[in-house]
């Protein structure tokens, strides 16, 4: 078995990998990443780099990483975002995984890195043992737990009295960038939030700037919201119902909600869901207002925070169901800043871009 870069000409190879080979959970979904396998790495961070295994010609097992600039305490910290694991079924009780992520680990040991971080969906005996810390791979302790939420995108919320609401312009970045900065002023690990960077992330496939809508209230905006649809890139395909999503998809099956196995789930991502913080209905009424006249075509709302944010009483209002999500960080090993900053990365809001995953 080899170990190399991965290339153009491997991308059908790592797209068939990708969905025969998904996350083991309670809910087992995989990633559908056509056409562009690479499309969703260069999203995740900048200068991304994926790894392959190879033996006897064919791709067995996968991983990428990529960088951030982020700010801890206030200060730029450079990180690196770690996904994308794959092993093939036939291989997946070999060595595969942890010799990706002893290459991947070598190459950030060599980076200017400070720590780098990885998601893992609910429970995942695999994933404990990959991040535990063997074979020369540093310990990876959880630092966040999220939740994303499938909200069902129900006609019938009542809206207690009018409301302007329109879709953003140009003109509206500057004080997208104010709103953005203020509201998330307490996450760590959380981007810079200028025009530039708000301005590059509406560039990104199917996330526009008109696709964002604003709740206006005398003559200023005082939330703002994204829709993202993702399906050009990425779809999520649930390949098992199991533990408490067994009952839920037996419930829920004579109403056509959840799809059927091996099926996409036709979902529509929220994304910078923010409001000024003299009006804290404002978010629940520009969701509702979404769910009610923007999400037809879809079968679900996609929306994910942090378990100590202020969305978790906020999406409790709302129909759906929710999946568990935890956020790793690894340091090098003997550190002397790993324990302090562990400590305080759990006590407080940490961000991730929820919707890239």
């Amino acid at each position: 078995m080899t170990i190399r870069n991965a290339c153009p000409e491997d991308n059908q190879a790592l797209l068939e990998l990708s969905r025969q080979a998904p996350m083991a959970a309670d809910l087992v979904v995989s990633v559908d990443r056509s056409p562009d396998y690479f499309c969703l790495s260069n999203l995740q961070g900048e200068n991304p780099v994926i790894y392959v295994a190879e033996k006897d010609g064919k791709i067995i097992g996968s991983v990428g990483f990529s960088f951030r600039t982020v700010f801890f305490k206030g200060a730029p910290l450079e990180i690196a975002y770690i996904g994308g694991i794959k092993v093939d079924r036939d291989f997946q009780k070999s060595l595969v995984a942890f010799r990706l992520m002893k290459q991947v680990a070598d190459f950030l040991d060599r980076s200017p890195v400070k720590c780098a971080i990885i998601l893992v969906i609910g429970k995942n005996a695999a994933m404990d043992a990959l991040l535990s810390g063997r074979a020369g791979i540093p310990v990876f302790d959880r630092i966040a737990q999220y939740q994303i939420k499938y909200l069902l995108p129900v006609r019938f919320y009542r809206l207690s009295e009018k409301h302007l609401i329109r879709p953003a312009t140009r003109a509206d970045l500057k004080e997208l960038s104010v709103l953005f900065k203020q509201f998330y002023q307490n996450y760590e690990l959380s981007p810079s939030w200028d025009e530039d960077y708000l301005s590059a992330r509406f560039q990104e496939p199917g996330f526009r700037l008109e696709n964002s809508w604003l709740l206006v209230k005398d003559n200023r905006f005082i939330a703002a919201v994204g829709l993202w649809d993702q399906s050009t890139f990425k779809n999520t395909i649930v390949t098992h119902y199991g533990g408490k999503y067994t009952l839920l998809s037996r419930l829920l099956r004579p109403m056509n909600i959840l799809p059927a196995k091996n099926c996409p789930l036709s979902e529509i991502c929220l994304r910078y869901l923010v409001w000024v913080e003299q009006y804290p209905e404002a978010g629940r009424v520009l969701v509702r207002w979404l769910l009610k006249n923007q999400t037809r075509n879809y079968r679900f709302v996609r929306f994910g925070y942090h378990n100590q944010s202020v969305y978790s009483a906020l999406l409790k209002q709302f129909w759906g169901f929710t999946v568990s999500v935890n956020l790793y960080c690894a340091f090098r090993t003997g550190d002397p800043d790993r324990v302090g900053m562990i400590e305080y990365l759990r006590k407080s809001p940490v961000w991730e871009d929820l919707a890239l995953h």
